[in-house]
């Protein structure tokens, strides 16, 4: 039971790092954005009422994203031996391969599921005209998805085959 925890905590840091440090740098398109889930300044009128209820989950989530992940690292740095890792990074290759190819052949299928899933309101219906959806159209959302994916897959392949290897 305790191997399978450090596993998932394993898997779950490597996917949160990645999400997270993309989440932040796609903020560059918009600094008012970037004030605002950075410095916690408010959001303008140029945002609709509903974009900026959907901001504020959106903020929620990610803090949320960032205790997951340091709750991830402390379990890690008490169960942490090497096979965990190797595991770990087997289990990523594992869902990630297939979920790049669900990607490709179904990309608004998981988008609009993971909306369901993950927002408690449906705020993120926004019109297409609105500023979030110019700023971020759904295809923004799918290279990046990829983009996530691939890196996600790359490292796994670099931890099973280059670090643990050296030790």
């Amino acid at each position: 039971m305790k191997e399978k925890i450090a596993i998932v905590s394993f898997v779950l840091f490597i996917v949160l790092a990645n999400l997270l440090s993309i989440f932040y740098v796609s903020l560059v398109k918009d600094q008012e954005l970037s004030e605002f889930f950075i410095n916690d300044q408010p959001l303008s009128n140029r945002y609709s009422e509903r974009e900026k209820a959907h901001l504020e989950e959106v903020k929620s989530l990610v803090s949320l994203g960032f205790f997951l992940l340091f709750f991830s690292v402390s379990i890690l740095s008490f169960i942490y031996q090497e096979g965990i890792v190797k595991k770990g990074a087997n289990l990523l290759v594992k869902i990630m391969v297939p979920l790049v190819i669900i990607t490709l052949l179904a990309f608004t299928f998981l988008f609009t599921l993971f909306h369901k899933a993950a927002f408690r309101t449906d705020t993120w219906l926004l019109p297409s005209n609105s500023l979030l959806i110019s700023l971020y159209p759904e295809s923004f959302f799918l290279v990046v998805t990829i983009i996530l994916e691939t890196l996600i897959i790359l490292e796994a392949i670099i931890i099973k085959k280059i670090i643990i290897k050296e030790r």
